[in-house]
C-alpha cells in the first residue's frame, strides 16, 4: 500500500494544492475519478425541491466534495488515523451553474455574459475521517466589470492562454482572470478554491499536530 501523510488531498488542482500548503505543510495528494455530470444531473433533476437555486448549488457543491472524498477512502481503506479532505468550485448566473469551458470559444462566451454583472461562487469542502465526517459550504458574490476595450482586450488574451480550460466560470482570481474582478463580497479563497480560515479551524479538531 502507498505510505501517505496523515492528511490526504483529495484534489488534483495546483490552487487547491496551494492553499492548503498555507494551512498545513504534510499532506499527500491522493485523486479518483468521479462522475460529476450525474452529481450535477442529479441535483437539477430535483430542482424544485429546493427552496432556491443557492440551497441547490450548496448542496450540489458538498455532494461533489463529499464523493470526491468517499472515492479516495475506498482506495485507500482502511483509512486508520488519516484524514481525507476534498473540495469542489461552482460559478452561478443567475440560476445555471457555468462549469469547465469546452474550449475557447466557450471561455469567451462565459466572459462576455459575466462581464458588467453579479454572479456567485460556491465552494464545498468534505473532511473524512475513519470515525466521523463533516461537510460544509462557502459563497462569494464577485462583480465583474462592464465591457469595454480594457475587457475586450483582456478576454481574447486571456482565452487564448488556454488556462481558463481548467477553470469553473472559465477564470481564476490568482491569475490575469484578476483583471476582470470590480469586487468581491465574501472570502477571496472561496473564490480561489478553498476556504482557508474555516477549513483550517475545522481540520485541527482531527489533526491538532500538524499545526503551529
Amino acid at each position: 500500500m502507498q505510505k501517505t501523510e496523515k492528511l490526504i488531498l483529495a484534489s488534483k488542482s495546483p490552487r487547491r494544492q496551494e492553499l492548503l500548503g498555507m494551512i498545513c505543510r504534510q499532506f499527500t495528494v491522493i485523486t479518483a475519478d468521479v462522475d460529476e455530470d450525474r452529481i450535477c444531473d442529479g441535483f437539477l433533476d430535483r430542482r424544485d425541491t429546493f427552496a432556491d437555486y443557492d440551497s441547490l448549488a450548496a448542496e450540489m457543491v458538498k455532494s461533489l466534495a463529499d464523493a470526491k472524498a468517499t472515492a479516495v477512502a475506498t482506495a485507500v481503506a482502511p483509512l486508520a488515523d488519516r484524514v481525507i479532505l476534498a473540495a469542489d468550485t461552482i460559478v452561478v448566473l443567475d440560476e445555471e451553474v457555468l462549469g469547465k469551458p469546452r474550449d475557447r470559444d466557450e471561455a469567451k462566451e462565459m466572459f462576455y455574459r459575466l462581464s458588467g454583472r453579479e454572479h456567485r461562487v460556491f465552494t464545498g469542502v468534505h473532511i473524512l475521517a475513519q470515525d466521523r465526517s463533516e461537510s460544509f459550504h462557502a459563497e462569494a458574490k464577485v462583480r465583474f466589470y462592464p465591457p469595454d476595450d480594457f475587457t475586450r482586450k483582456c478576454i481574447d488574451f486571456y482565452a487564448a492562454g488556454g488556462s481558463s480550460l481548467d477553470k469553473a466560470g472559465a477564470y481564476g482570481i490568482q491569475d490575469e482572470g484578476a483583471f476582470f474582478v470590480q469586487s468581491i463580497d465574501g472570502d477571496f479563497f472561496t473564490v480561489m478554491g478553498l476556504p482557508v480560515a474555516e477549513t483550517a479551524r475545522r481540520l485541527y479538531s482531527y489533526l491538532p499536530d500538524l499545526f503551529f
